[in-house]
């Protein structure tokens, strides 16, 4: 039972030692697509939230503030 997981889940112990270089731009793009999904649903969420680009491009940079605790974004 082990071995059948460890095959299914993880492609088993050669499988992952032997990851090609395709596999690994494959995995780079889902990452990159999940960020930019990110950004766009808090850039869409902003905008419906306040109804003007003003108001969105305020919120998301007081988010960012808030996030990174003063660090970046807006400043008083």
């Amino acid at each position: 039972m082990a071995e059948a997981v460890d095959k299914t889940l993880g492609g088993g112990t050669a499988k992952a030692a032997e990851l090609s270089e395709e596999e690994n731009k494959g995995a780079g793009k889902g990452v990159i697509w999940v960020i930019v999904i990110a950004i766009a649903a808090a850039v869409i969420y902003a905008l419906a939230s306040t109804g003007k680009f003003g108001g969105a491009w305020d919120k998301m940079k007081r988010g960012i503030s808030e996030m990174t605790g003063g660090s970046a974004g807006k400043r008083k």
